[in-house]
């Protein structure tokens, strides 16, 4: 579709995700650039969140941001706290904390809190 006749909100979604696959391409982060190994990533159910030692997301999957409830390329860079209720954000943060002192893996499964918890700006 020629971009003249895209509305406001279709040319943000599709910038939003330009630049989330720019950031994906050239990530300087140790996350694999790979473009192939991203989308094959992308097309899991399971949500994968990858972030640095300041809670910043540097990669999500589709999943993830499904879970999230918000475009990836918006998350990118930010923390759990655009997403989730503060007393949510500690619980996450503590695991974030336990992995990144001990350089141990871990799994969890939990429900997030829905829409409802979320912060809206």
């Amino acid at each position: 579709m020629d971009d003249s006749k895209k509305t406001k909100q279709q040319l943000i979604e599709e910038l939003a995700e330009l630049r989330r696959q720019l950031a994906l391409k050239y990530s300087s982060d140790g996350v694999p650039g790979d473009l192939e190994l991203r989308a094959m990533l992308d097309t899991l159910r399971s949500p994968i969140f990858i972030k640095d030692a300041q809670h910043r997301w540097v990669y999500l999957n589709k999943a993830a941001g499904d879970v999230v409830g918000k475009p990836c390329a918006e998350m990118l860079g930010n923390t759990d706290s655009i997403a989730y209720p503060p007393e949510y954000v500690d619980f996450l943060w503590n695991k974030d904390e336990y992995v990144l002192n001990t350089g141990k893996t871990i799994s969890y499964e939990v429900t997030p809190p829905g829409p409802e918890a979320r912060p809206t700006a």
